[in-house]
């Protein structure tokens, strides 16, 4: 790149939960296709899904979902990537407690990787990470929905989102740097769509001041839309996360790398690099020929429908008809209690009310059954799955 210009990879997810052997002489073999293409750009930012600690280095918290923790030589990966910065703000850096969480940030800073979105306390977690290339100066921030392990000002853990403290926050890398990025790890999982509400933030970051929105957590692919030459970017599904389930959907193993080309007195330029993964994390495979080009259709098409509020309403309530009535379920409020009788672990119940994506869900499912409408919602419940069959839109 020419000096004022920088290019600048993002991935989703990367998750060692099966993959404890990743070393850096695995790594590279897993990697192999995708190396040139990182080499080719100047940054490479990653979104850690994991601690890295040693075996009984910190215990598993209380939480809703797995406690998942890498091992130190899980660095290797991203040294064999070469990536010089990861997101920690997400719904699994604190599942050990402050101990692994503080072996994780000492890994990295051992092995000169950066990393943002959790510290020592809140503060901390949303301190930016900033750097210069070719004469372009960008901060990357970080924050994640309200799930566990989360700072606060006395506590370690992620950066919550706050959108007060985001606005400050971005004014103040606005002031030291040509481009402020967020990494913004939430929406719901295994929707191929953004929640409306998701929607909503992501357009307020921006007009907040933020340059780009780098969204994950999904776990699928969803589109990218524009306003005024900003690009956001809903999710780039995992990167890497094998995990040993017959119950995924086949969205779980795509996703695309988001490349932002940056360059002085202009708007961000964004670039969508489609891959697959295999399902045991042997290998991740850029994707090329036709299937690219059905990709890159299947990306528009999520894009198109991510940029229509009225088109995602309706997805979004089949979404509503698909996932609602469960998650509506364990929120109820009349003693915790499953339809079993059993008592609900209360962990499950803290999830449900204090994440914003399942909050969402949760109260547009009410909505929709108190105002009649699931049947006009049961119209789209097929129409959203269906993209979750990818194979349909790749192979055909």
């Amino acid at each position: 790149m020419s000096k004022n210009t920088a290019s600048v990879l993002f991935t989703g997810d990367v998750c060692f939960k099966y993959q404890h052997g990743a070393d850096e002489a695995v790594s590279r073999e897993i990697l192999s296709e995708m190396i040139p293409i990182f080499n080719s750009s100047d940054i490479l930012v990653m979104n850690l899904e994991t601690p890295l600690a040693d075996e009984g280095v910190g215990t598993p918290i209380r939480k809703c979902g797995p406690n998942i923790i890498g091992r130190p030589r899980n660095v290797g990966f991203l040294k064999a990537a070469g990536c010089d910065a990861v997101s920690l703000a997400n719904n699994h850096t604190g599942d050990f407690g402050d101990e692994a969480l503080f072996a994780t940030t000492a890994l990295l800073d051992e092995n000169g990787i950066g990393h943002f979105g959790a510290g020592e306390n809140i503060d901390a977690a949303y301190t930016a990470w900033r750097t210069e290339k070719n004469g372009i100066r960008l901060s990357v921030i970080g924050v994640c929905e309200h799930e566990f392990g989360l700072a606060d000002r006395t506590h370690a853990g992620t950066a919550a989102l706050d959108l007060d403290r985001l606005a400050g926050k971005i004014a103040e890398e606005k002031a030291v740097s040509d481009f402020v990025v967020v990494m913004s790890h939430g929406g719901s999982e295994h929707c191929p769509v953004p929640t409306p509400k998701t929607k909503e933030r992501y357009h307020l970051m921006l007009r907040l001041g933020a340059d780009a929105v780098i969204g994950a957590h999904p776990h699928c692919p969803q589109g990218i839309e524009i306003i005024d030459g900003k690009p956001i970017v809903y999710s780039t599904g995992n990167y890497i996360f094998r995990y040993d389930s017959e119950d995924l959907p086949e969205t779980w193993f795509y996703g695309y790398v988001a490349k932002l080309t940056l360059t002085r007195g202009e708007k961000p330029k964004v670039e969508a690099i489609p891959y697959r993964f295999e399902a045991d994390g042997s290998k991740v495979i850029p994707l090329s020929g036709d299937v690219l080009e059905r990709m890159n259709g299947y990306l528009d098409e999520l894009s198109a429908i991510a940029a229509d509020d009225g088109l995602l309403a309706k997805y979004y309530d089949g979404w509503c008809m698909a996932r609602g009535f469960n998650a509506s379920e364990v929120s109820a409020p009349d003693g915790i209690r499953e339809k079993s009788g059993a008592p609900l672990e209360i962990s499950k119940y803290v999830n449900y009310r204090n994440c914003e994506s399942h909050t969402e869900l949760i109260a547009r499912t009410a909505v929709l059954l108190f105002e009649g409408k699931c049947a006009e919602a049961m119209e789209w419940k097929d129409k959203v799955l269906s993209y979750q069959k990818i194979g349909n839109f790749l192979l055909v």
